[in-house]
């Protein structure tokens, strides 16, 4: 192929597959292939998201074909299996790693806000940006009538028409809001926030979808599993995407699971890949949402979850029609407004010195 570096094949099939990962890197810009918990993996553009998808072996020789020619006597024969099958196996892949996958501006550690599209290697992060998203600058300092204004926002317009129960549910739903923004910066697990109602209709769906719409846009929940087995297997698929969230609504009577009760609790989990014998481990970096109409929660999970109580305090809630805005779209039309009043209140607390809550204790 014209202006791709030339491989000659012969039977040093460790320098050829030297030679191969040369041109494959060469290749990865801007970058496409990673090393995610260990596995390779691209990125697929649909046409409104960017999804990731690991890379089988046929894939792989697929790439290998347009990143060089691989010649004997002058003519391309393609890369050799040995070396492709050489290259695949390799344990340590000259491939960048990549953590975290995000639709929004975010904060890394020790406080720096991500905001320009693509991989940031330092933090293995890639942000995949609509291109419509236009999100103006965030103050270094923001001053108390920019912090006002930004919780305001929320509390005022996105939270407004939500029946809360008390006080706490509404600041338990604004945390959930803007979790998924500082995550990175949390060294640890994260609890369920379960948006529980007594009754169908509550709102208990329209809100995990509002909360979640500035940092993903258009959010998707899961159903429930209904065995431990079923979660196993759901969770470990749910990691290997990179989820900036995991949300499972209208959840049953009961939930019981000590594969999801570990997970809550843990910054990693390891299972078998199906159909093999590798296992893989993968790191937790999500926001967990639940939503029911007052589910029992098993005392492993309920120690792990914080609730947010909402309750129309009515018997046909569905019918209710005076509304502030038209959620979830208000949401979603004003994204970048809502994406830039989370960081500003973020970045207030990060100029504070990230003070702790006063008088907190720890749970469990």
């Amino acid at each position: 192929m014209s202006g791709l570096p030339n491989i000659s094949i012969r039977t040093d099939v460790p320098a050829m597959a030297a030679e191969g990962w040369d041109a494959f890197v060469r290749h990865n810009h801007p970058v496409r292939f990673f090393l995610r918990d260990g596995e390779m993996v691209e990125f697929v553009e649909h046409r409104d998201r960017t999804s990731l998808s690991a890379v089988t072996f046929a894939r792989f020789v697929h790439t290998l074909r347009r990143v060089a020619s691989w010649t004997r006597g002058g003519v391309d024969k393609g890369p050799p299996q040995s070396v492709a099958h050489d290259m695949f196996a390799e344990p340590r892949k000259p491939l960048p790693f990549l953590e975290r996958m995000w639709n929004a501006p975010a904060f890394v550690p020790p406080g720096v806000l991500l905001r320009d599209a693509g991989y940031h290697p330092l933090s293995r992060t890639y942000l995949a940006l609509d291109s419509q998203l236009v999100v103006g600058a965030i103050p270094e300092q923001p001053t108390s009538a920019q912090i006002r204004a930004a919780v305001e926002l929320y509390t005022n317009d996105l939270l407004v028409d939500f029946p809360f129960v008390a006080d706490r549910d509404r600041a338990h739903a604004l945390a959930l809001a803007l979790l998924p923004f500082v995550r990175s910066l949390i060294p640890g697990p994260t609890p369920l926030h379960l948006i529980r109602k007594p009754m169908p209709g509550a709102g208990a769906t329209l809100m995990a979808k509002s909360l979640l719409a500035p940092f993903v846009g258009q959010a998707t929940p899961a159903s429930e599993a209904k065995s431990n087995e079923e979660w196993r297997k759901r969770l470990t698929a749910a990691f290997r995407r990179l989820p900036s969230y995991i949300w499972i609504d209208n959840l049953g009577d009961r939930l019981d699971s000590v594969a999801l009760s570990t997970c809550l609790s843990s910054e990693s989990t390891s299972d078998r890949l199906m159909q093999t014998s590798d296992e893989i481990e993968l790191h937790i970096h999500c926001a967990w949402v639940a939503t029911g109409n007052n589910p029992t929660l098993s005392p492993e999970i309920a120690r792990r979850t914080v609730p947010i109580s909402i309750d129309p305090q009515m018997e046909r809630p569905q019918e209710r029609a005076e509304f502030k805005h038209r959620l979830p779209d208000w949401a979603i039309t004003n994204r970048a407004r809502l994406i830039e009043a989370a960081c500003v209140m973020i970045q207030a607390w990060i100029a504070a010195g990230k003070p702790a809550a006063p008088n907190l204790a720890p749970l469990g």
